[in-house]
């Protein structure tokens, strides 16, 4: 055929044809004619825009077809086929797509979805990968080590500053808080390999007793979730994975940076068997002087000490993946203002243990033990009189039980989760009055939920998961302030949540919305009782703190253009 035009060509010509021109007639004519004949195109992750590799691209009903090379690159043969043909885009940790040639054609670029594997393991993309018991319904964002590794960080809220939505606030004394999506700091669920350990006596967590250099990732999410207890209705939650390996025996560095600080550090790493263990230690020093001060010996000291040690050690059980973890954080720090006579000394000793089974088809389970002991003393001078501002001493044992059981597309989660909370509080007034209280709580939190994900429909958009989870918590006060609340010593709530996540394609955009509504209470933490009870006389006698009740409704939408590569996304919240 190519030939008979070809010749009608030269018919149509009276003169003579150079034979370098047909020579160049023909080679382009028989490019054109194959580019209609093989499909070209890339495939990438929607959701990073990076290119897939061995992506398997069938046509479908045939056992013909290609596959994507490190650039997300392939050509298949279609010359036997109408533009009506369907081809099909399959790859490990992503939905199947189903396209016409035509489609193709139309639009060269293909983008897969990452989806959810079962029995709780969220896969952002194909690596890394984090484990949850509890299911999430927003997607995480993942710091890994070697996005900080080299930043020159002093603590963990240097590192979380540069990143967007968050922001730190830093007291004078040196303690770090976080504020995420302009949510207040207790409302940011603080995780340590999936253990919570925000402080039980206030709900914040100082970031400053976090070694960066400890840690092997982060994980960042935005928005109601179900991540761990008390995740229904907060701001975000953040989970620190504790580092376990490194390339080498022992590492030592050393800082140096503004306000006349410097910090320096030794790593330790060890395997034995199927044993691994990490230790670190992190010592860190900064000075300040007063601006327009002459004696210069007014300044203000802040010390800090970290000592980390992590184990993990792997064994079967019957073929069956089974962990046992341990973590130990140490954290002193100390502020001194020699100008105002004014210091603070805060201590944190945090242990955990944590066993990981998983059981195949049986599901998986999770047992947490945990001991997190607080001190913080607050003392001046003043004409020459020492005081003890406050004294403040929180020990808080937890015991937490997590099951998940796999059901064809859904999961089955179960939970319990008890703490034990002993806060005192002590407090003196220019040597006048003083005032030490003592609150005692246990609190019990029973959890049930279940998700079915990757909803599938006939049309272009799909219902990826819907989320349910209930929880009910009982809390009993003993103790000099357990009956200033609600004139009960025993408390009874329950709370719920309910999330989806809907996403689809058409020919030129991606679309994908999440909802989520939660209905929560929060009552006032032992702090908010202990410093009431000392006021309770003074400020509106015999009237009682309240519990709060919170509701939460989010909607979110995120749109990606599939030919310029332009996103937009928009959320509100009530």
């Amino acid at each position: 055929m190519l030939l008979n035009k070809l010749r009608c060509i030269l018919k149509s010509q009276n003169k003579r044809i150079n034979p370098l021109l047909l020579f160049i007639l023909i080679i382009l004519s028989v490019s054109a004619y194959g580019s209609t004949k093989t499909l070209i195109g890339t495939v990438e992750n929607i959701q990073t825009h990076n290119p897939l590799k061995n992506v398997n691209i069938t046509i479908k009903g045939t056992n013909f077809g290609t596959t994507t090379d490190n650039n997300g690159y392939f050509k298949l043969d279609i010359s036997r086929y109408p533009e009506t043909q369907k081809i099909l885009f399959t790859h490990v940790g992503f939905s199947e797509k189903t396209l016409t040639i035509k489609q193709i054609k139309k639009q060269p670029k293909v983008r897969l979805q990452s989806i959810n594997i079962e029995m709780g393991e969220v896969k952002v993309e194909v690596s890394p990968k984090v484990n949850y018991t509890q299911e999430l319904t927003n997607e995480i964002t993942i710091l890994t080590e070697k996005d900080f590794s080299s930043g020159g960080y002093i603590d963990v809220a240097d590192l979380m500053s540069t990143e967007n939505s968050i922001m730190i606030d830093e007291n004078l004394s040196g303690k770090k808080t976080i504020s995420i999506r302009g949510a207040n700091a207790n409302e940011t669920i603080i995780l340590y390999d999936g253990i919570p350990i925000n402080s039980s006596f206030n709900r914040v967590f100082d970031l400053s007793l976090l070694d960066p250099s400890s840690l092997s990732q982060i994980d960042i999410v935005k928005g109601g979730n179900l991540a761990t207890f008390d995740g229904a209705g907060a701001a975000a939650v953040l989970n620190f994975i504790p580092k376990l390996e490194q390339d080498y025996l022992i590492k030592f560095y050393q800082r140096f940076g503004s306000y006349n600080s410097g910090n320096w550090g030794t790593n330790l790493y060890k395997k034995i068997a199927d044993l691994k263990i990490f230790a670190s230690m992190n010592q860190g020093a900064s000075y300040l002087n007063y601006a327009d001060e002459d004696n210069k010996n007014e300044t203000i000291d802040r010390t800090s000490e970290n000592i980390t040690v992590n184990a993990r050690y792997d064994f079967n059980i019957k073929q069956m993946e089974n962990a046992l973890k341990f973590n130990y954080i140490k954290s002193i720090k100390t502020y001194a203002n020699n100008a105002f006579k004014d210091s603070l000394d805060m201590s944190q000793d945090l242990i955990t243990l944590k066993y990981q089974g998983d059981y195949s088809s049986f599901g998986k389970t999770v047992l947490a033990f945990s001991t997190n002991k607080e001190t913080e003393k607050h003392h001046f001078y003043t004409n020459d009189i020492y005081y003890n501002f406050h004294d403040i001493s929180n020990d808080n044992n937890l015991m937490q039980f997590e099951y998940v059981y796999p059901f064809r597309s859904a999961n089955f989660f179960l939970g319990f989760k008890q703490e034990n909370i002993e806060s005192i509080l002590k407090e003196e007034y220019y040597k006048i009055s003083s005032n030490k209280d003592k609150l005692s709580r246990i609190s019990k939190d029973y959890s049930a939920g279940f998700k079915l994900e990757n909803l599938k429909s006939s049309s272009s958009f799909d219902l990826q998961s819907i989320n349910f989870n209930y929880s009910m918590n009982t809390i009993r006060n003993d103790g000099d302030a357990a009956f200033n609340i609600n004139s009960k010593a025993k408390n009874k709530k329950s709370s719920y949540m309910i999330s989806s996540i809907f996403s689809g394609d058409s020919d030129l955009f991606h679309l994908k919305t999440h909802f989520n509504y939660s209905n929560d209470f929060r009552l006032p933490t032992p702090y908010q009782q202990l410093i009431s009870n000392h006021f309770q006389s003074a400020l509106n006698p015999g009237k009682k703190i309240v519990m709060e009740h919170k509701s939460n409704f989010e909607l979110g939408a995120e749109v990606s253009d599939l030919i310029d590569q332009f996103d937009c996304s928009f959320s509100a919240i009530y």
